[in-house]
């Protein structure tokens, strides 16, 4: 709903306000202000000219790209969406799939794309789209306190994954339940999983987590897969994957663990005291696995029960090193699967332990608002010339998750998203609306 989303807006808002006051006090000691660094250029319809050159729809990866590139070409562009940087903004757990960046969370990532974007020249317009009309030149775009008239608009505002709206769902998404499979099922490696689905995005997801996790269960409400048949074939012949058929989720459940240091987690019962852990069921390379992100030595040592023996005394030490500084947090352990009517026993319950589930049921791309206005394919997505960004409208481009219905990936949107203000210069510069820009020398370009 709508009110759900202002909701949802103001908590990212206030944690990102959190976020940032946090950062600056472990800054220098730096006092000023004024520091350009700290804030971004603000949309301004007084100061601003009658018609941009260039508006971005979306500050995610894909739209937080385009900018960089455009305004490196000297467009000017103005960034128009609500501050919250898209699906790569809410991934709170480390990134580790994007090239060149180690140890940094999706709001650190889309924080320094924003700086970057800012240091360039972009204009920020920091509230939601509610119209845009692409029937008329110039493309008119609007939101709740301004109209932007320009000519040429990037549409970036990416596809929301569907999710079940279950108990638990919205706790523990960041904490074991996510919607990609192959950005956070390496998190999970070892230990057993769930995907949520029965089409090619669920079977595929599985597949790809039975390489690296011990186990795979596939919840599907249906008796046969909607997937194709090469896909259905490899998922019932790999030995790693259950199927439960008739089934849907009811809820995630969850424990509360102590993180220790390297992200060794240890559970904690109802009381907050920890809970030995039965390590005999591990491998010797996940016991040594975990020896290592303790900085706990041993070596010469080979027997299980010894490197057992090792481990509890190192998690025993850490423990009592970081009493008073450990994380605690609540992470996925249980979920809840009911059979459906078709089942040979309705309504009947289990409970599946695993530490990650990933839900594979579909995307919305959000392009409710071009509706009517340019090509669209039968899911929704934007349809672009093949090789290009271009769309079925002249001086509209498409960029990211809302014209990518196979990759869905930050660092493909990213690209995507420097093709799209390349092609809009081109465009631009053909029509003759770039005659004021001031683009850096073909050698600044990287």
């Amino acid at each position: 709903t709508v009110e759900a989303l202002e909701a949802e807006l103001q908590r990212r808002r206030e944690e990102e306000e959190d976020r940032r006051f946090a950062a600056s006090d472990e800054a220098d000691d730096d006092d000023d202000p004024d520091d350009e660094t700290c804030m971004f250029p603000l949309y301004n319809s007084t100061l601003a000219p009658p018609i941009e050159n260039i508006a971005i729809v979306g500050a995610g990866p894909a739209g937080l790209a385009a900018a960089i590139y455009a305004a490196r070409a000297g467009l000017r562009p103005v960034i128009v969406a609500p501050p919250i940087g898209g699906q790569l903004q809410g991934k709170g757990v480390l990134v580790e799939n994007y090239p060149g960046v180690n140890d940094t969370t999706g709001p650190d990532i889309v924080y320094s794309m924003q700086l970057q974007a800012a240091e360039f020249g972009t204009i920020f317009e920091q509230d939601a789209v509610t119209e845009l009309d692409v029937t008329s030149r110039p493309f008119t775009l609007k939101t709740n306190q301004s109209t932007i008239r320009a000519h040429s608009i990037i549409v970036a505002t990416g596809a929301d994954s569907r999710w079940l709206g279950v108990p638990g769902e919205w706790d523990f998404r960041g904490g074991g339940v996510s919607s990609c499979a192959t950005c956070d099922g390496y998190l999970f490696a070892d230990r057993p999983v769930l995907v949520v689905g029965g089409g090619d995005t669920a079977a595929e997801d599985a597949l790809v987590l039975a390489r690296t996790s011990s186990a795979v269960t596939i919840v599907h409400r249906r008796s046969s897969f909607r997937a194709s048949h090469v896909l259905a074939k490899r998922v019932l012949e790999n030995k790693k994957i259950t199927v439960l058929w008739n089934s849907e989720v009811v809820a995630f459940e969850g424990t509360r663990v102590r993180v220790l240091p390297g992200g060794v987690t240890v559970q904690l019962d109802a009381d907050g005291a920890p809970v030995e852990e039965d390590f005999s069921t591990l491998r010797v390379k996940q016991l040594r696995e975990r020896l290592d992100a303790l900085g706990a030595s041993y070596e010469g040592i080979k027997d299980k029960d010894e490197l057992v023996r090792v481990l509890r005394t190192a998690i025993r030490e850490a423990l009592d090193g970081a009493e008073d500084t450990a994380e605690e947090q609540t992470v996925l352990s249980r979920v809840r699967v009911r059979a459906t009517a078709d089942a040979d026993e309705p309504g009947a319950e289990r409970t599946l332990d695993v530490a990650g589930a990933f839900i594979a049921i579909g995307h919305d791309p959000n392009t409710k608002f071009l509706r009517g206005q340019a090509d669209m394919d039968e899911d929704g997505y934007l349809v672009t010339s093949p090789g290009t960004t271009r769309t079925s409208v002249e001086g509209l481009f498409a960029a990211g998750d809302v014209a990518d219905k196979i990759y869905r990936q930050a660092v493909t949107s990213a690209g995507s998203g420097a093709a799209a203000a390349l092609d809009a210069e081109r465009w631009l510069s053909e029509q003759g609306h770039c005659s004021g820009c001031d683009p850096e020398p073909a050698s600044a370009q990287v």
